[in-house]
């Protein structure tokens, strides 16, 4: 008995190799569990919200008075793109609706499912204020006496003696532009790279400077440096104090919210507002900026201050319910419950009134002054001709009456003093109560100090609980640079500021809230018909790879996850992209691995090499291929992460990520997990883990005998290799052996057999293509080309046939099979390229003329909307005249049953007719749409307007009833109903306006006030503005992309493989792109994202086959590769000799003509030049300026005329027997290259492997875009997209690049070895001259 103990060095192996596959499993569920929790979906999968949102120009406002929307929408859509989404994450997607108006859609979850969070998104304006901080009052600077004087650098502040404001200054004068920089951090913390905002000097020059000066108190005293608290958009402080339950990520934890709402914002406010110290100014303002509007128990709005008001309780049964919500006894459950009633309208066994609602009853914009006011928005009319300021009438409060700068310095205190900066914690900068994240983002600066000298002391800064900022005035490029928490606060702030600089206001003047185009349903069919594609790939990889199998499916697995994984770490919003990464990804992985384990079972099987030395062997040879797919995976990516925006930006993130770990997965881990199994003798102690060897299984004949006959050697094997055998084991070796013996004549009787049925069967089919051949031969006619190649085509299989039915040897019939196979590929590959051409050329002709087809989302499409009074008008007289014009041009039947659906509506509603629901906003909206949507679907737009051209249909039809600008104190009387049309063609806006006008009012002139406050009928463009760009991205970066690959392609292979890359590349992209047009599959960014994976998918085909072209040249050394091409390179240097004799003679007649030419130029010179210098060129100069009527001279010259006119005639000859002899030289070298035996095999075996990679690999890449064309109907074109781009990628390589390619590399060996032929050649003439030379 063996009792010898495994090694410490094998055990530490096994353990290695089991904590690879631990880790890696680990990995795996750790993935899972992150994506299940922080995954977010982008619009398409989990829905969001839709804004129209109206742009103002406030500086054009601010002297025309205008009160329409009036910005630049294109400009504002760039504005929007980065404030809202400053890093594209890929949640927001915004398109130009017309000149001033944009559309944004945008995820719910961004907003925390509140539809209000996503308006006071779009609304804020992002204006600075800046405020002083003493004995925890907070001053705004420019309300502050002492400030002003400190700024101005005089002794005017804003007030005079009587207290009015006669010295304003804007903040735009001390504040100038601002820009996110990173740079390195000057705070001395050792951060390198930190995200700093940069402020420019105001427009004033000095005043930044003056403001953040260090100041003395008393003469003698330390200078105290400037303290500052810099806020980005007050306003939505105010709302996110005022309304902080909203901020809730979701229903769990409202109560938590509401909680907090209570103890950090009004329990505070409470304590204040019942302070005896407390004005009554003071509680009149905290009442009206609390004031709200609420539902009774009747369904009656009523309003009243949260802080001090009493409440009609709808959740109370008491007969008297007027109470205050916070009373004496501070029961926080109580009050928690009283709040949640009040604002979401539930209340534990209570019904709450219908379509309850509430509403703040005033704008926090009424509290704040505009901070680029100057002194006469603050005065009155004068009588010389000036206007009222806006801000020059008192607000009234109650009893009380306020100039607007009193009232918000009371609101500025109080929400920043008394709430947000109190009951702070030790390691919170605001309210111990409220979340930091929510408020954080719009502080530049707070409490810190600012130094033009250096950075503040670490005393001065620590105002910061976790956040040590660096704030620093430079005064030699006049700039203040303040570090902030993040890169994208910093982002996000400049955006705002850049908004508020460029004048920008916005309006949301529509919300609608979209579902999910891509449904959980569609999501689990997708998700369940991959699952059943990757279990039988499963079944594939451990069926034909066995172990190795199953760690190629750990890699593959691990690598699924970590791409999933990658975008939560980027906080990215997922979107259909990631189907397409994955995509690429597995395909690097299964290429990658078994790319190596087929190397591996090659060496070891066919070339019967040890398994340490056929690991070692697979390794080297295919290192090279595997890093080269990687990196020109890479490369693409890293262009389109420094080129790109939005979801391209992101799709680079995460595919450079995922690219990087898993090169490291399958160059590194792969690798280290076959080299522990084989050091551990796994597969010499059990060779069935093995791959198969396929090689005995290919012909089809006895396959499960052989499968048996592998399984009885394997059993022998371990039977015969212990060290002690019993006589029951001796017993059952025999009995092995005799079951293998006969096996082995079982399938040579079988193999025997089959091969006999094999020749019989050549043997007539070498009888039956004699026939055809001598047939189609027969005939006297010239026979033309295509029956040229049939008959061609008929004898290589006659020849293969011919080889088979006479049992040639092996070598003789693959000779037979490598010409087919070479006939096949030319036919095939001249039909494709036929075929190609012709698709490209109709895809070209429909891009031309029909144009893409853009889809809605992503092309120029119009919209319209109408609303307000144009569709309260509708029913009566004008729904009438609807119902006489579709009698009129279908028949009557049709009208009274577009009108029975119509009173069938109505009915619905409530009405007995429908005149009636003319007051019915939801009613008018639905009768609308339906009325619309009968004129389109039945192409009656020229009854209505005949003068409408062009044929067009409906993209999509929406009605609601919430259209006008929405405002915390809008109710759904202020709103108005509405319908949106898309139309899919592009149509004239103003005739399209007067056919809608002529369906809502029967008239199709417009007037002069069709679009007002009340009613309008809006055309727009919509052009989609993040689209646009990208689609400029995507071409830039395919330009830079086809340079680096020119470098990387020479440095790394020859120049014929560029050319081969090149080529498939460029033709990949651009015949998916004409099929895609010609199917008419919707362009859609999905579809853009889509491209780029089939440009990696090519990149990456391109380099396994033609890198494998590579590595079966590179076998051969430089000796070995001579002999294989030694014909050519001697035919090669034969030929040079040829034409280098060819172009000597040419060389000798030309030099001997010019030297006649030479010689009479001279005699003429000797004839005009009477007395000769020593310098014959100056003679000749001289020569120039005399006169040639000479007789002498005339007839010398008319000499060199014949000379050159016999030189020509004499070189004409010589050119062609040049030419003739490079032609003829060609065509030599071709005919020898068709007997290359090299070349031949070199072809078969690309190609083979080639073949081989298109039915393991591409099949699985085409059924995986056929799952997602047939599961998800909505990105059907992405599923599409990827099934023509694989399809057309596989046939360009196999059949353009590949052939292209040995092309090439053939003509370059051969002149690369004729050369040196012809140099080697030459010398040796040379050196046999010079002996000759010295005998002589």
């Amino acid at each position: 008995m063996n009792n010898k103990k495994p090694s410490f060095k094998k055990v530490a192996q096994i353990f290695c190799l089991l904590l690879i596959i631990f880790s890696l499993i680990i990995s795996i569920i750790f993935s899972s569990f992150n994506i299940a929790n922080k995954t977010n979906l982008n619009t398409r999968y989990s829905g969001g919200y839709d804004a129209l949102v109206e742009v103002y120009d406030e500086k054009q406002n601010a002297t025309t008075g205008s009160l329409t929307p009036n910005g630049d929408a294109r400009l504002a859509a760039e504005s929007l793109q980065t404030k809202l989404s400053p890093f594209s994450d890929n949640t927001i997607d915004v398109k130009v609706v017309g000149e001033h108006r944009v559309s944004i859609r945008a995820t719910k979850e961004q907003y925390q499912n509140n539809p209000r969070l996503f308006i006071n998104a779009i609304e804020q304006d992002g204006g600075l204020m800046a405020f002083t901080q003493s004995n925890n009052v907070y001053t705004d600077i420019l309300f502050d006496d002492n400030t002003v004087k400190k700024i101005t650098g005089s002794e005017n502040g804003i007030y005079d003696s009587n207290n009015e404001i006669t010295n304003k200054l804007a903040i735009s004068e001390i504040f100038g532009s601002v820009k996110y920089t990173p740079d390195k951090s000057e705070s001395g913390s050792g951060q390198q790279n930190s995200p700093f905002l940069t402020f420019e000097e105001g427009s004033n020059g000095s005043y930044l400077k003056n403001l953040t000066a260090a100041s003395t108190s008393t003469e003698g005293q330390a200078s105290t440096p400037a303290n500052l608290t810099v806020i980005s958009s007050f306003e939505t402080i105010l709302n996110n104090l005022r309304e902080y339950f909203l901020q809730t990520p979701n229903e769990k934890e409202i109560d938590t919210y509401l909680e907090n709402y209570y103890k950090g914002v009004i329990q505070p406010i409470l304590s204040f507002y019942s302070s005896t110290d407390t004005t009554a100014q003071q509680r009149a303002v905290i009442d009206d900026f609390f004031s709200i509007s609420y539902m009774t128990s009747t369904g009656q709005m009523q309003t009243s201050s949260l802080i001090s008001g009493s409440f009609n309780k709808w959740w109370t049964d008491s007969v008297s319910n007027e109470k205050m919500l916070f009373n004496s006894s501070n029961n926080t459950e109580l009050i928690i419950k009283d709040l949640k009633a009040l604002f979401y309208g539930t209340f534990e066994g209570k019904t709450p009134p219908a379509n309850y609602n509430y509403a703040f009853a005033n704008n926090v914009n009424k509290y704040v002054i505009d901070p680029n006011s100057k002194t006469e928005d603050f005065k009155k009319a004068d009588g010389s001709g000036t206007k009222d300021g806006k801000y020059s009438e008192k607000i009234i409060l109650g009893s009380q009456s306020l100039r607007i700068d009193e009232v918000a310095k009371i609101i500025n205190d109080v929400m920043l003093s008394k709430v947000l900066f109190a009951q702070k914690s030790s390691t919170s900068i605001f309210s111990q109560y409220l979340d930091q994240s929510i408020f954080e983002k719009n502080f530049i600066m707070i409490n810190d100090s600012v130094t033009q000298t250096g950075v503040s002391s670490v005393s001065e800064t620590m105002s910061r609980a976790s956040f040590i900022p660096s704030v620093v005035y430079n005064g030699t490029t006049n700039q203040l640079k303040v570090k902030t928490r993040s890169a994208t606060i910093a982002k996000t702030i400049e955006a705002s500021i850049s908004q508020t600089t460029s004048g920008f206001s916005f309006k949301v003047i529509k919300l609608t809230e979209f579902n999910p185009e891509i449904t959980l349903y569609m999501l689990l069919a997708s998700i369940i018909f991959l699952l059943i594609l990757a279990i039988f790939t499963m079944v594939f990889l451990v069926i034909a790879y066995r172990l190795l199998g199953i760690y190629t499916l750990i890699i593959a697995v691990t690598s699924v996850f970590i791409t999933l994984f990658a975008p939560t770490l980027f906080g990215i919003a997922i979107g259909i992209e990631i189907y397409t990464l994955i995509f690429i990804m597995l395909g690097l992985v299964l290429e990658s691995c078994i790319l190596t384990i087929e190397a591996f079972k090659k060496h070891l099987n066919k070339e019967k090499r040890s398994i340490t030395e056929s690991f070692k062997l697979s390794y080297k040879e295919n290192l090279g291929i595997i890093l080269d797919s990687f990196i020109l995976i890479l490369i693409p990516n890293l262009i389109i992460f420094w080129i790109g925006t939005g979801s391209l930006k992101n799709f680079a993130t995460v595919a450079t990520v995922s690219t990087t770990i898993i090169l490291f997965l399958v160059i590194v881990v792969f690798r280290l997990m076959i080299y522990l199994s084989v050091k551990i003798q796994i597969f010499k102690n059990h060779p069935l883990w093995l791959p198969i060897d396929t090689k005995d299984i290919k012909s089809g004949v006895a396959v499960r005998d052989k499968i048996n006959l592998s399984k009885y050697e394997y059993q022998l094997n371990i039977l015969t290799n212990k060290e002690k055998i019993s006589s029951k084991e001796l017993l059952r070796i025999k009995k092995i052996n005799d079951l293998v013996e006969s096996l082995k004549i079982k399938i040579e009787n079988k193999e025997k057999d089959y091969n006999q049925k094999l020749i019989n069967k050549n043997k007539q089919k070498t009888i039956k293509l004699n026939q055809k051949i001598e047939t189609l031969e027969k005939t006297e006619k010239k026979i033309r080309w295509y029956k040229r190649d049939w008959i061609s085509f008929l004898k290589v299989n006659r020849d293969v046939a011919k080889a088979i039915s006479a049992s040639a040897e092996n070598t003789v019939i693959e000779e037979a099979k490598t010409k087919r196979n070479q006939n096949w590929i030319f036919n095939i590959n001249r039909i494709i390229i036929v075929l190609l051409l012709v698709f490209s050329v109709i895809g070209g002709i429909v891009a031309a003329t029909v144009g893409p087809n853009y889809s809605n989302l992503f092309g120029k499409d119009n919209t319209y909307i109408v609303y307000g009074e144009y569709l309260y008008e509708l029913p009566g007289n004008n729904f009438d005249n609807v119902v006489t014009k579709i009698a009129e041009n279908q028949s009557e039947e049709e009208a009274n049953a577009f009108q029975s659906e119509a009173l069938r509506m109505a009915n619905a509603k409530g009405y007995n007719d429908i005149e009636a629901g003319a007051n019915d906003k939801e009613f008018v909206a639905d009768l609308s749409k339906y009325t619309i949507e009968y004129v389109f679907d039945n192409n009656l737009v020229k009854a209505f307007y005949s003068g409408y051209k062009g044929t067009t249909s409906l993209n999509s039809i929406e009605s609601g009833t919430t259209y006008g600008h929405q405002t915390e104190n809008s109710s759904d009387e202020n709103l108005m109903p509405y319908i949106q049309i898309e139309l899919t063609n592009q149509t004239n806006i103003t005739r399209t306006k007067r056919l809608l006008n002529s369906i809502f009012t029967g008239k199709t002139r417009l007037g002069s006030n069709y679009t007002n406050d009340s009613k309008g009928i809006l055309g727009m463009y919509q052009i989609p503005f993040t689209a646009y760009g990208q689609i400029n991205q995507i071409l830039i970066s395919f330009a830079i992309l086809i340079l680096i690959l020119i470098v990387y392609i020479l440095i790394r292979y020859k120049w014929t493989y560029y050319v081969a890359l090149a080529l498939a590349l460029v033709v990949v992209v651009l015949i998916t792109t004409s099929l895609v047009i010609m199917f008419r599959v919707p362009i859609s960014t999905e579809i853009l994202v889509t491209m780029i994976s089939i440009v990696a998918f090519t990149i990456m085909s391109v380099i396994f086959i033609l890198g494998k072209t590579k590595s079966l040249i590179s076998i051969k050394n430089k000796d070995e590769l001579r002999i294989e091409f030694e014909k050519e390179a001697d035919a090669q240097a034969v030929i040079k000799h040829k034409v280098l004799e060819a172009i000597n003679n040419k060389k000798t007649l030309n030099k001997a003509n010019k030297k006649r030419i030479k010689d009479i130029r001279i005699k003429i010179v000797n004839i005009k030049i009477v007395k000769k210098s020593k310098f014959y060129k100056l003679d000749a100069f001289k020569a120039l300026f005399k006169s040639n009527k000479i007789t002498k001279v005339e007839e010398l010259r008319k000499e060199i005329k014949v000379i050159r006119k016999e030189n020509k005639t004499d070189l004409k000859p010589l050119r062609k027997e040049i030419r003739a002899a490079k032609k003829a030289g060609r065509k030599e070298i071709t005919n020898i290259l068709k007997d290359n035996k090299f070349v031949k095999t070199l072809f078969v075996d690309s190609l083979k492997f080639g073949v081989n990679r298109l039915i393991y690999i591409s099949s699985f890449y085409l059924i995986f875009a056929v799952i997602l064309a047939v599961t998800i109907p909505s990105i059907a074109g992405v599923g599409i997209t990827l099934l023509i781009g694989v399809f057309v990628a596989n046939i360009v390589i196999l059949t353009m690049s590949l052939p292209l390619l040995i092309w090439l590399e053939k003509r370059r060996i051969v002149s690369n070895y004729g050369r040196k032929e012809f140099v080697s050649q030459t010398s040796v003439s040379q050196e046999e001259q010079i002996v000759k030379d010295i005998n002589d």
